[in-house]
């Protein structure tokens, strides 16, 4: 088993652990989990969010140089599955952020940097959260899923929903609404 213990007594806390040896075994680093981007279209990024602002999300790591208009972006899940009772506050018919209290904090997103994000609210003002500490979601849009010929899952986690698809040399290259083409080792 694993144990782990808080410093923040009297307060809910959340632990992400990662880089885990069984036994001595893992030799290899485990990925980090990462946030979910799901495009309006319905694809499932598995990215870095390197930085954000109102017209577009600049994506790191494996997705490093790619850029997302904010009107392709339905959402951003932070860290891990949503819970299926939260589904429903994440469909897209209220703009604004999940809080991992339960909370639905409404208002138009305005910047993510350095593991924050600033949200303006009609009521509140500009408000800034801590992705790590606050956020489980932030609501942009409803999903409206574009016709796809193809599924294609990764070992990172997305799930991209291609109109095209084509084996070139060792990698899948697929054509994605919202992402454009997208090539993808046949390892991953």
């Amino acid at each position: 088993g694993l144990a782990v213990r808080v410093a923040k007594f009297k307060r809910l806390s959340e632990t992400v652990i990662d880089h885990v040896s069984v036994n001595g075994v893992g030799s290899t680093e485990a990925e980090p989990m990462l946030p979910s981007i799901v495009l309006r279209s319905g694809s499932r990024l598995a990215a870095n969010l390197a930085t954000a602002d109102r017209s577009a999300f600049h994506l790191g790591g494996r997705w490093e140089g790619t850029v997302l208009t904010v009107p392709q972006v339905a959402r951003v899940e932070f860290f891990h599955p949503l819970p299926s009772d939260l589904q429903e506050m994440v469909q897209g018919e209220r703009r604004g952020l999940l809080l991992r209290s339960g909370d639905f904090f409404e208002g138009r997103f305005d910047s993510l940097t350095g593991g924050s994000m600033k949200l303006d609210s009609v009521l509140l003002g500009m408000k800034e959260h801590s992705i790590l500490d606050e956020a489980d979601a932030l609501v942009l849009r409803k999903v409206v899923e574009a016709p796809a010929s193809y599924r294609v899952e990764t070992q990172a986690g997305s799930v991209l929903l291609a109109q095209k698809a084509a084996i070139i040399g060792a990698e899948l290259v697929v054509e994605v609404a919202g992402l454009g083409e997208a090539r993808i080792g046949v390892a991953e």
